[in-house]
């Protein structure tokens, strides 16, 4: 029994002489953030060294607790069913001695939720001046009210105390809207309504409008300019409900716009009810270059015969504003300008053998822009005869009646190109689709019976040997007439 009084003794007397009050417990926390349906919360608490049996409480203030035997691990973060403030508690407990010491510290928090609204439809207003168009939402809290506070509508920010209430699928529908655009709407929850507010902006404005027995269609005609500010747009807008009003791009409220010249011009139209069309066009002069010039294609021959010119253009694109630069290359690198090169075409002997490349350099002179042409590769080639036909050969017409009696034969025949090289191939059809070969067939014409009744197609197919390019000729399509004798007369019907 003194044995156990002196040991009491003795720890009484260890820890009398390290006795503290409570004053070192601190308990003190911040809320770092609260978003959505979630709140954060750091520790700062303060705790002598001595303590044990330490507990670390927190209470949340939705009936949800939390209990520590050590420090809790901050930060914590804590999700909420409902929004709402929320009165949050930390409290730290322990045996300092000769003490019993605890301390605690609360937060007020505000939970908004974490609700993502999105667009669903929309009902346009049932008459011209009425204000019963609705906005259909969804993504909020089911069976709710909210206030809406304000939208935008046209531009122009509309405030507004609408109480609503979303259905138990968390859908709203904001009533009573006249006809516009609305670009934003802003809510506020009836739990928190100066704390917690959603915002809503469609990916694309919202259009209400009252559509009378049709919708409004909008179409534009318009006069190129032609060498001067004298082209011209004009609004055509039908349906909906007139009269319409105009703004165009250019300031302009008229249905029609004047002295215009080349240039990019959109319309909107707006009926009386606030039904809105949009069109655009543009407006090019061809007469006059300006801006960047389009690349232009080279045409002419590919290849040309030993000593022969070369005879390369462009085509022409304007009447004035432009200069053409010719130039030439032997590895379509290097570029040098082509002498007397300033025209449309280029016309010389620009090489005798080999191959040479060539771009015309297209220069709007209104505007200081320029493009170059696709180059063009020439080749020259030996040829038995300058004359020869190269590239594609011309396509000729077929010379001839275009009917004949029944047993008369027929005389087709075509003007071929005075030069060598050509080979040809006369052909027939019934149906202007199958087409035979007529193998006895002169080279200039076509002479004899190949059809006794109805009538008949034919064509001349005319072949460069030099690349084997061709052309069809024009189609001659013969009939036969139908002899009637009358009294010794004939009668020749078509």
């Amino acid at each position: 029994m003194q044995k156990i009084l002196t040991q009491l003794l003795i720890m009484f007397c260890i820890f009398g002489a390290n006795a503290q009050n409570c004053s070192s417990f601190s308990a003190r926390f911040s809320v770092a953030d609260s978003a959505g349906s979630a709140a954060k919360f750091y520790d700062s608490s303060a705790v002598s060294m001595n303590a044990m049996n330490m507990s670390y409480t927190i209470k949340w203030g939705d009936g949800a607790t939390q209990t520590f035997a050590t420090k809790p691990p901050f930060p914590l973060t804590h999700y909420y069913a409902q929004s709402g403030v929320y009165n949050v508690c930390y409290k730290i407990t322990g045996y300092l001695s000769p003490n019993f010491c605890s301390d605690s510290v609360c937060k007020t928090v505000s939970i908004c939720g974490n609700w993502q609204l999105a667009f669903i439809s929309s009902l346009n207003p049932s008459a011209c001046n009425n204000c019963n168009g609705t906005v259909y939402l969804s993504g909020l809290k089911p069976s709710t009210i909210y206030y809406l506070k304000g939208y935008v509508k046209n531009n122009s920010l509309i405030n507004t105390t609408l109480t609503l209430q979303t259905n138990t699928s968390g859908n709203l529908a904001i009533t009573g809207l006249c006809s516009g655009v609305y670009t934003h709407f802003k809510l506020a929850s009836s739990t928190m309504p100066n704390a917690c507010f959603y915002y809503f902006n469609p990916t694309s404005p919202i259009v209400l409008s009252y559509q009378g027995n049709s919708a409004m269609s909008l179409n534009l005609t318009k006069t190129n300019p032609n060498g001067g500010p004298n082209g011209s747009m004009n609004a055509n807008a039908t349906g909906g409900n007139p009269s319409y009003s105009y703004k165009w791009n250019t300031g302009a409220t008229t249905k029609s716009i004047g002295n215009l010249t080349t240039g990019f011009y959109c319309v909107t139209v707006t009926d009386s009810c606030g039904q809105v069309k949009t069109a655009c066009d543009s407006l090019i002069d061809q007469n006059i270059c300006s801006g960047t010039p389009p690349q232009l294609t080279v045409l002419g021959n590919d290849s040309i015969c030993v000593g022969q010119a070369l005879n390369i253009r462009v085509p022409k694109q304007w009447n004035t504003g432009f200069a053409y630069l010719w130039q030439m290359s032997f590895d379509s690198t290097s570029w040098t300008n082509a002498p007397n090169g300033s025209a449309d075409s280029l016309v010389g002997n620009f090489l005798t053998s080999g191959c040479r490349y060539f771009r015309c350099k297209v220069m709007c002179t209104n505007s200081g822009f320029f493009s170059y042409s696709v180059v063009k590769k020439v080749c020259v080639k030996t040829c038995s005869n300058p004359n020869a036909c190269s590239g594609t050969p011309p396509k000729l017409t077929i010379f001839g009646t275009d009917s004949i009696c029944p047993t008369q034969p027929i005389n087709l025949y075509v003007t071929r190109p005075n030069q060598t090289g050509l080979y040809y191939a006369w052909e027939m059809s019934f149906d202007s689709i199958n087409w035979n070969l007529i193998s006895v067939a002169g080279p200039d014409s076509l002479t004899g019976n190949y059809f006794t009744s109805g009538c008949a197609y034919f064509r001349y197919k005319l072949i460069c040997a030099n690349g084997n390019q061709f052309t069809y000729s024009t189609i001659k399509k013969m009939y036969e007439n139908v002899i009637i004798r009358i009294h010794a007369q004939e009668l020749h019907l078509n």
